[in-house]
């Protein structure tokens, strides 16, 4: 099976989206996999796995009023890029599109037109469901979406989209899998300090600034270290924010910048903090239950979805009202309290086993390759 993806975003911020592309190339059973499109981010990975990567922008994202303005260029523009790498649409079994609306509208639809290839368009975000209802390039995605099978991440996620009347009747939800490690559960039992953390692109939506404001409130006895890791433009800003907190003499904060191995940081955290405004699926919450490391969450519907998976009954409860310093703030005191509790391996390995009952990567990506083969077969 020859897969070509194509994605073209507006900009490229290597997080999840992009995690989850390369967990899925390099778990698909029986498939050849490339890349054409303007995201700089997939062109790396795809060229950091030494696979067949084009990095080509077929136009401009339709997500701005600018650039709906511009649409009848991007048509044009479009229409050059399909024919200029006609090759690789025509020899592609099968075209996957992660979440590119650049694609979506003016690429796709020629590849329709010409060679009505099989396609698959796979939604990585609820960003935009509000804004496309409005767009007036509206028909375009129902004639697509109406003709190939949408995935999600969640069904938060779905439930998002199909407010608006855009839902495929060929949609599904396929959430996403990580890799399991072997490797034993980190014991902090005889630490006196509880140590946070933070792991995500840094940007207002995450709402780490409401995670700072919460610790510049919150009352304890015991120490307690935020570890941050991340990077992104909102970082000389969230830093000047912290700056101007009042933190307890017990509370410390390190910024540790960009961490290029996730699983040693979880080790090291008593509980993931993750206070974010809006998520399609959130794979950091499943990599921190992976290492037994309890996530305390704001609850937005995709949050709460995966909290209903969680097994460790206790677990379920780390959810903090959404924008709320002060409920979060409560919610790492009740945990301090508690911290005898979230340190026991077996608490540890039953949250993890949520991980191993629900999101093993091999079966995301058996998921997606049913897909892909129900839609080869369906143009066959």
């Amino acid at each position: 099976m020859k897969i070509l993806y194509v994605s073209s975003p507006l900009k490229s911020n290597y997080g999840g989206g992009e995690k989850f592309i390369e967990n899925l190339v390099t778990n698909l059973p029986n498939a050849q996999h490339s890349f054409l499109g303007g995201s700089k981010a997939l062109f790396d990975i795809f060229e950091k796995l030494q696979m067949e990567a084009t990095l080509s922008s077929a136009g401009l994202e339709p997500v701005t009023l600018k650039n709906l303005l511009l649409s009848p260029l991007s048509f044009i523009s479009g229409l050059i890029h399909t024919l200029k790498f006609r090759s690789q649409f025509k020899d592609a079994d099968i075209i996957v599109s992660p979440t590119s609306f650049t694609e979506l509208f003016f690429v796709l639809p020629f590849v329709r037109i010409f060679w009505n290839k099989p396609t698959v368009f796979i939604i990585q975000n609820n960003r935009f469901p509000n804004s496309i209802a409005k767009s007036p390039l509206l028909p375009i995605l129902k004639w697509m979406w109406n003709k190939y099978p949408v995935v999600f991440m969640s069904k938060s996620q779905e439930n998002e989209w199909e407010k608006n009347g855009k839902l495929a009747q060929n949609s599904s939800v396929i959430h996403h899998g990580i890799e399991i490690s072997n490797e034993k559960i980190v014991n902090h039992s005889e630490r006196e300090e509880i140590v946070l953390g933070f792991l995500a692109r840094i940007h207002q939506e995450k709402g780490l600034d409401t995670l700072l404001q919460a610790l510049s409130e919150v009352q304890c006895n015991k120490k307690i270290i935020l570890k941050i890791a991340g990077q992104g433009d909102y970082l000389n800003e969230i830093q000047n924010f912290a700056a101007s907190l009042n933190f307890p003499k017990n509370v410390q904060i390190k910024w540790s910048g960009f961490v290029s191995d996730p699983k040693n940081f979880y080790d090291d955290l008593d509980l993931f903090v993750f206070p974010s405004r809006r998520e399609s699926f959130g794979l950091v919450v499943t990599e921190s239950w992976e290492k037994g490391v309890p996530v305390l969450c704001s609850n937005i519907p995709v949050f709460e979805e995966l909290k209903n998976l969680q097994i460790c009954d206790q677990e379920k409860l780390l959810l903090h009202e959404v924008d709320d310093y002060r409920d979060l703030a409560a919610k790492i005191e009740e945990f301090a309290e508690k911290i005898s509790f979230w340190r026991e391996a077996e608490t540890k390995l039953s949250i993890r086993e949520t991980v191993l009952a629900n999101f093993k990567i091999q079966d995301m990506a058996n998921s997606y390759n049913q897909v892909f083969e129900k839609e080869m077969k369906a143009r066959l």
